[in-house]
Order: structure tokens, then C-alpha cells, then sequence
């Protein structure tokens, strides 16, 4: 009797914890937000929109981390360098015309939002500042990235009307 219980026990504890030993064998799944790093050199291939692309050399160079990105911007070899926090404190922004200015960057989903701000400093419009809206979105293949932008010039005459109309870059990534 003694015999046919502990093989029924052993029977029974093998059912029991196969499944357990199964579970522990099994790599945890991550449920956090897949990342979206940006990081890599990009160069412009076309444009729509306001902004016409006519063969000047544009590449981006990103450095993503989890908290940061730094984003060179090398037009004709001139190098624009914007520097944020992922976190929506402020940074440095650079626009593409190498004028410096502050900004604020953060991933909103699959996307990066980048706001900046410069003041432009030509005579007839000294002291207007423009404000430049982009939004990056790569690719699901990791080979596009699409930068969406649109520029207002809040506190000035021009606020409310949309002066220059918003134009799209397309980069293939290197």
C-alpha cells in the first residue's frame, strides 16, 4: 500500500510541477513600451510641402539614450546641433539656418516631438520669434524617417496665420 502511494505522489507531483518548471523555464515578457531610438545617420532623399528639396547635402546624425538626444544637422557642411532631455525640459535648439535658440523634446508615442524657439535677428523683423514644430516618425522597418514641420510666429503680427505652410522631410537611413 505504502508502495502504490508514493508512486501515485511521484505521479501526482510530476503533473503538479511540470507545469511550474515549464513557466520558470520560460523567459519573462516585457511589458514596457517598446523604445523608439532614433539613433543613426540619416540622409535627406526627398521633401513635400513648403520646403523644396534641391539636392543640397542634408544628413542627420542622432544619439538617442534613455533620457537624451542630440541631434546634428549638417546642411551644405554647415553642422546645426540641437541637444534635449527626453523629458520636456528645456534645451538647445538649433535651426537649420544655424541661428540657436531654446526647444523642448519628447517621445509621444512611436514619435518625437521637438518645439523650438528662435529669435530672428534680421533688421525688418529684428526680434520676432519664430517657433518650429516637428514631429519624427521612423519607419516600422527602421530604414525611413519622416520629419514633419510646421513653423508660427507666436507674440508677433503674424500670430494665428499660417505664413510659411508646413512641409515634410523624408531621410533613408545610412
Amino acid at each position: 500500500m505504502m508502495d502504490l502511494m508514493v508512486r501515485f505522489l511521484s505521479s501526482t507531483a510530476k503533473v503538479l510541477l511540470l507545469p511550474i518548471a515549464l513557466v520558470l523555464a520560460v523567459p519573462p515578457v516585457s511589458t514596457a513600451a517598446p523604445k523608439h531610438d532614433l539613433s543613426g545617420e540619416y540622409t535627406l532623399v526627398a521633401s513635400r510641402g513648403a520646403f523644396k528639396f534641391h539636392g543640397a547635402a542634408w544628413v542627420l546624425n542622432i544619439t538617442q539614450t534613455d533620457s537624451s538626444i542630440e541631434i546634428v544637422k549638417t546642411v551644405d557642411r554647415q553642422k546645426c546641433i540641437s541637444k534635449f532631455k527626453l523629458d520636456g525640459s528645456e534645451g538647445v535648439y538649433t535651426a537649420s539656418s544655424g541661428q540657436q535658440g531654446s526647444g523642448k523634446a519628447q517621445m509621444k508615442g512611436h514619435a518625437l516631438i521637438v518645439d523650438g524657439y528662435v529669435t530672428h535677428l534680421e533688421s525688418t523683423t529684428a526680434g520676432m520669434q519664430i517657433h518650429t514644430h516637428e514631429k519624427w516618425e521612423l519607419s516600422s522597418d527602421g530604414k525611413t524617417l519622416t520629419v514633419n514641420v510646421h513653423v508660427d510666429f507666436p507674440k508677433s503680427a503674424l500670430e494665428g496665420y499660417n505664413a510659411i505652410d508646413p512641409w515634410t522631410e523624408i531621410y533613408a537611413r545610412n
